[in-house]
C-alpha cells in the first residue's frame, strides 16, 4: 500500500526547489489503492441510488477497460464534460486508470468555449453528459472529436465488477490532470496538474490534520460529506479524492443547487460534513425551511472559492447547532493546486477575517507590501501547477517557483493571511472566475458596440455579479437585452453580465489611456441609462 510521510524535503522542480512531504506516492492512482480497503462501505449518494466503494473500484477498471479499447493513451489528454454524476467519477478514474492526462472541462461552457477548449487539448475523446453532448453533435467543428456518451458510461459500470487492474507507471513529474480556469485573458487555460502535485495537494492536508491516508482503517467511523461544488474545479477533485482515502460517504446533489433540496438532503443522509462556496451556503441559510430541519448531524463546514464574510460564518454556527467551532475556510487557487492555507475550529473563532495559515511545505510571501503590510500575495508550494498546458509563455509561476495569484493580502506576526482584494481583472461571481476581458471581447464583436468596460458589483447572494457599460454607436435602438441574446451563444451563462448601462459618451481614460474602472464603479449609479437582465 503507498505511503503517505511526515518529512519535509527538497525537491527540485526545473530552476527551484520546494520543501515536498516525502515519502509520498508517485501517482494520482494511489488514491484507488487506498480506498479498497473500505470494501463494501458506502461511498457515492446520488438520489435512490448508493454505491460501494468496492462497486465503484470494479466500476473504475471497467470503465478503464472500455477506454482502453477505444484507442485512450496514455501521456495523452481525455476530457470529461459534465455535471456532477456517479459516471463522472467512474469516467474520471477509468481514464486515469488508462494513464491519460484527465481533463475537467467546464460544464458550463457554451460551444464556442468547448471548441476552444478541444483545440487547446486535442483530446484523444470527450465523454459528455446529455446537455453537453447536445451542444457537440450541433458543431461541425467537434464532429472529427471520439465522442463517448455518459449514458454509455454508465453501461460500461453495470456490465462488469471487475478486480482493479495494474495502473500503468511512470514519473511523478508526469501530467495527472487538466483543470481549467479563465484567468485574465478570457479563453479557457488549462492548469497542468502532476502527480507530484495532486499527491501533495492532498497530502500537505492530511498532515495539516494530523492523521495521513495510511493510517486510516476500516474500523474507523464513516462521516457523511455533502458536495455541492463541481466536481471539475480543483476543489471537486479535491473533495471526490478525499472521500476515497478517508472512506467517506459521498452525497452528491442532483441537477442545479436548490436551497430546500440540499437541507433536506442534510437532514435525511445525516451529513456530517459540507464543503461548499460562500453563495450557496447563504441561499441555504436564508432559505425559510433551515427551520424546519433538524441540521445537528453537520459537525463542520466549510465555505472557500471567494472572500468570506465573518457574519456568514456566524449564522452558519447557528443554524448547525453541532458545529458552534466546526466551521472553517481555505485559500488557494487553481494555479497552486487548490488550497494554500486552512483554518478551522477555534482558530478560526479567534481569527474569523483569517484565511489560516499556510500548509506543510507551502510558502507564502507578500509582494511589494505597502504601509499596512498589504501586497500582492504570492504561493510556493509542492501541489502548484507546472504551467499551463500548451502556453508556456503565459505562466503565472516565476523561475523561483512563486504563483504569482493576483490577490492582495497581508500576513500578521504569527503567520495568518488575510486576504483584502484582488489585483487582477477577475470577478468572482457565486464561486466562479469571470474574466472582464472574455466577456469585453465576445461584446466588441457586436457591431452597435463602439466600446466597453466590465467589472463586478457587489451582490448580497452571488459576492459579486458582472456589470458592463456599452458605448452604443449612433443609431442604436435596442436594449441590454440585444447584447445579452448576442452572449448567449458566445459565453457560459455565469459570463453574461446582469447589470448593464447603456451610453453614448466615451469611457473615462487615464494618462496612459486605459479606461477607469475604479471610477466607473464608484460612480455605477450615475450612468446614463441602467437596464437590469435579469438575474
Amino acid at each position: 500500500m503507498p505511503v503517505w510521510g511526515r518529512d519535509l524535503k527538497s525537491k527540485k522542480i526545473g530552476t527551484y526547489a520546494v520543501q515536498a512531504l516525502s515519502p509520498r506516492p508517485s501517482r494520482i492512482t494511489a488514491i484507488l489503492e487506498e480506498a479498497k480497503k473500505w470494501g463494501d462501505r458506502e461511498f457515492i449518494v446520488y438520489g435512490d441510488r448508493r454505491i460501494s466503494f468496492s462497486e465503484f473500484l470494479g466500476s473504475c477498471t471497467a470503465v478503464a477497460t472500455q477506454f482502453r479499447g477505444r484507442g485512450v493513451q496514455a501521456g495523452k489528454p481525455a476530457l470529461v464534460l459534465g455535471a456532477n454524476s456517479p459516471e463522472w467519477l467512474a469516467a474520471f478514474w477509468g481514464l486515469a486508470g488508462c494513464g491519460a492526462i484527465v481533463a475537467q472541462g467546464n460544464a458550463w461552457w457554451s460551444a464556442d468555449e468547448i471548441v476552444e477548449a478541444t483545440e487547446l487539448l486535442k483530446p484523444s475523446v470527450i465523454v459528455a453528459d446529455k446537455k453537453r453532448l447536445g451542444l457537440i453533435r450541433a458543431d461541425s467543428r467537434l464532429s472529427a472529436i471520439s465522442v463517448v456518451a455518459i449514458e454509455e458510461v454508465a453501461a460500461w459500470c453495470d456490465t462488469s465488477r471487475q478486480v482493479m487492474h495494474e495502473f500503468p507507471d511512470g514519473d511523478e513529474e508526469d501530467p495527472a490532470v487538466l483543470i481549467f480556469t479563465s484567468g485574465t485573458t478570457g479563453k479557457p487555460k488549462a492548469a497542468v496538474l502532476s502527480h507530484r502535485a495532486g499527491i501533495s495537494a492532498l497530502h500537505t492536508i492530511y498532515v495539516a490534520r494530523g492523521k495521513t491516508p495510511d493510517c486510516m482503517s476500516s474500523s474507523d467511523p464513516q462521516m457523511t460529506l455533502l458536495c455541492s461544488n463541481p466536481l471539475f474545479h480543483v476543489g471537486g477533485f479535491l473533495l471526490q479524492s478525499q472521500c476515497l482515502l478517508s472512506g467517506h460517504r459521498l452525497v452528491l446533489i442532483e441537477g442545479r443547487f436548490d436551497a430546500a433540496q440540499v437541507l433536506g438532503l442534510i437532514e435525511r443522509e445525516k451529513v456530517n460534513i459540507w464543503s461548499t462556496v460562500p453563495t450557496l451556503l447563504a441561499r441555504a441559510l436564508a432559505h425559510p425551511d433551515i427551520a424546519l430541519r433538524d441540521l445537528r448531524s453537520v459537525k463542520t463546514f466549510s465555505a472557500a472559492g471567494s472572500m468570506v464574510d465573518p457574519d456568514l460564518i456566524a449564522a452558519a454556527r447557528k443554524a448547525f447547532p453541532e458545529a458552534r467551532a466546526g466551521g472553517g475556510t481555505t485559500y488557494g487557487m487553481t494555479e497552486s493546486g487548490g488550497s494554500a492555507t486552512l483554518i478551522g475550529g477555534e482558530d478560526y473563532v479567534s481569527h474569523p477575517n483569517s484565511c489560516g495559515r499556510a500548509l506543510p511545505g507551502c510558502e507564502l510571501v507578500i509582494r511589494e507590501p505597502d504601509a499596512e503590510g498589504v501586497g500582492e500575495i504570492l504561493i510556493r508550494s509542492p501541489s502548484a501547477m507546472s504551467g499551463y498546458w500548451r502556453d508556456p509563455s503565459n505562466n503565472i509561476v516565476d523561475e523561483e517557483g512563486w504563483v504569482h495569484s493576483g490577490d492582495l493580502g497581508r500576513i500578521d506576526s504569527d503567520g495568518y493571511l488575510y486576504v483584502v482584494g484582488r489585483s487582477k481583472d477577475i470577478i468572482i461571481r457565486g464561486g466562479e472566475n469571470v474574466s472582464s476581458s472574455a466577456v469585453e471581447n465576445a461584446l466588441m464583436q457586436h457591431p452597435d458596440v463602439e466600446e466597453v468596460a466590465v467589472l463586478g458589483l457587489p451582490h448580497r447572494d452571488l459576492g459579486e455579479e458582472v456589470a458592463a457599460i456599452v458605448v452604443v454607436k449612433s443609431g442604436f435602438s435596442g436594449s441590454a437585452a440585444t447584447f445579452s441574446d448576442h452572449l448567449t451563444a458566445r459565453l457560459g451563462y455565469f459570463q453574461i453580465p446582469t447589470r448593464w448601462a447603456i451610453r453614448s459618451e466615451p469611457l473615462p481614460v487615464n494618462a496612459s489611456g486605459k479606461i477607469m474602472k475604479a471610477v466607473l464603479k464608484k460612480n455605477w449609479k450615475d450612468q446614463a441609462k441602467l437596464e437590469h437582465a435579469g438575474v
